[in-house]
């Protein structure tokens, strides 16, 4: 094995590269290691190992400060072992930066320290006063219905905490609603209406209390009220004609006789036999009737001299003289001799 190259100037995040030639070349039975002080290298991602026809190496892709150390090449077969070594030294960067990278800034700094602290200016707090309107109470005085009135005022004094501010209606504390917004902030006070109604016309009144007293501003609102009730005609054409037509009275409903019945039923085209009819088939019935306007006619259907009973397969039908009837999915029960009845007051009629 030839002597590995030693490394002792490398920086921290360069890349490390040993080298060595090994003999036998042709030996499958050669085994190469690496070790650092020690301890045997682990191949990772920053450890690439080579062992190629005699040619062996270790590259460490980038190095860091624990990488320096004693590396050890070892080569062994069936007849012995072969060992070589190298020194690997690596300059760590220094972590903490302690010269100012800007100098002039740290001279600064040290004349702001050198100052010292600036002194507090000594704010005096003002006596608290009673309060006073220093603006009265004014704004909307007139305005129409469904329109948005405002109010405003100035109050002193304007730092006391105590300061507080009563609306009153009519000598009736302002009621909450959504319609109503009152802003006091900073001495500054103000009342907006929203939507104002009849009901808010009156007087308002701001009443400002805080520990030392009271006092009060007073301002007043007329709302001019919406008529509710439309009782001029807004289509004086419409309402002339209607004036015509009530003046005219009601109109009379011709009267219409009764048709009076003359004659007794007949069957103008009697029932035909159904003589052969497979099962599951519809069987269809008809026949012609007169009279044709009689409302007192009445048909009845028969079967076996039995009245036919209403089921979901039969469908009847009487029309204007032609009259019918349908039977569906047919069964061999169905089979029978089937009797149509017409009767009225003058008497009746039968057709099998």
């Amino acid at each position: 094995i030839t002597p590995l190259n030693s490394l002792e100037n490398l920086k921290e995040g360069e890349h490390a590269h040993l080298e060595c030639r090994v003999e036998p070349i042709n030996d499958p039975t050669m085994k190469v290691e690496w070790f650092m002080n020690g301890k045997s290298i682990k191949t990772g991602h920053r450890f690439r190992t080579t062992h190629d026809f005699g040619y062996v190496a270790l590259d460490i892709l980038y190095v860091y400060a624990e990488d320096s150390g004693t590396y050890m090449c070892k080569a062994t077969n069936s007849m012995g072992e072969a060992v070589n070594t190298s020194n690997i030294k690596v300059q760590s960067r220094r972590n903490i930066l302690l010269d100012t990278q800007h100098p002039e800034g740290l001279e600064k700094i040290r004349e702001l320290e050198a100052q010292g602290h600036p002194q507090r200016l000594e704010i005096e707090e003002p006596l608290p006063t009673p309060p006073r309107f220093v603006t009265e109470l004014r704004g909307t005085t007139e305005i129409a219905e469904g329109h948005t009135a405002h109010f405003e005022a100035q109050i002193e004094p304007l730092h006391d905490p105590n300061l507080r501010v009563e609306v009153y209606h009519n000598n009736k504390p302002l009621g909450s609603a959504s319609r109503f917004h009152i802003t006091f902030d900073f001495g500054y006070f103000a009342l907006d209406i929203g939507h104002c109604l009849p009901s808010d016309a009156g007087e308002y009144t701001v009443k400002a209390i805080n520990k030392l007293g009271s006092c009060v501003s007073s301002t007043k609102l007329k709302v001019k009220e919406k008529s509710s009730i439309i009782i001029e005609s807004q289509r004086p054409e419409g309402l002339e004609k209607i004036k015509q037509l009530e003046a005219a009275g009601p109109a009379q409903r011709p009267e219409i006789p009764e048709p009076v019945t003359r004659q007794r039923p007949v069957f103008t085209q009697p029932l035909q036999n159904i003589d052969s009819i497979s099962e599951a088939q519809t069987a269809h019935f008809e026949c012609r009737l007169i009279p044709v306007g009689d409302p007192t006619l009445k048909v009845e259907w028969f079967r076996n001299e039995k009245p036919l009973e209403d089921s979901s397969r039969i469908t009847k039908t009487h029309d204007f003289g032609y009259v019918s009837m349908d039977m569906t999915h047919v069964r061999a029960e169905d089979e029978g001799v089937y009797m149509c009845r017409a009767s009225n007051a003058l008497g009746e009629a039968v057709t099998t």
